[in-house]
């Protein structure tokens, strides 16, 4: 017997939109925010000020991304029943976008086209190095986030230990299911 709680698809997909909900909403963001950068007590994350509709829009943009792909990157190491875990994801993907993105954005389709471009741009940075360069990963999310020429080791620091922690506490997570 493994220990791990049987739970379905649904049950699954269900702990997923909750975990990137909790890091995308408002409340969320700001929270991360503070834990990164205690000088200046959670009004910038990663080197954009919340207070800023434009720079909180493309910070927004950019950790729906990423926190999909910390879900899709778990979800594809912790378990190997691949067609369980695609559909799985596949169910992901669609009601994260019906319960967050639909009244915003009109294609479902051209959404999953601009995902999986950040998603292969994700992996790519990862592969260099140990083939789990964190810092690489780091240096294209401040380069998507502020141009080419920001290069700041605090910034990309603050991102590493977002993702890293993300990584650490999604996976934890899911080490306790099987899926049905």
């Amino acid at each position: 017997m493994s220990g791990k709680v049987k739970i379905s698809k649904e049950e699954l997909v269900e702990v997923l939109l909750h975990w990137v909900a909790m890091h995308l909403s408002r409340k969320g963001i700001k929270q991360d925010a503070k834990a990164l950068d205690m000088m200046k007590k959670g009004k910038e994350m990663f080197g954009l000020n919340l207070s800023k509709r434009e720079e909180l829009s493309k910070l927004h943009l950019e950790l729906v991304a990423l926190n999909l792909w910390i879900v899709a990157a778990i979800c594809e190491s912790k378990f190997r029943d691949v067609e369980h875990r695609n559909d799985c994801l596949d169910i992901f993907h669609r009601r994260f976008f019906d319960q967050f993105l639909k009244e915003t954005v009109e294609d479902y389709e051209q959404w999953l086209e601009f995902l999986n471009v950040k998603y292969d741009e994700y992996r790519e940075a990862m592969k260099t190095g140990t083939g789990k360069d964190l810092m690489a990963l780091g240096r294209l999310v401040q380069r998507n986030l502020h141009g080419e020429g920001y290069p700041s080791a605090i910034l990309n620091w603050q991102i590493v230990v977002y993702v890293g922690e993300g990584i650490k506490a999604l996976g934890a997570a899911l080490d306790q299911y099987e899926i049905e």
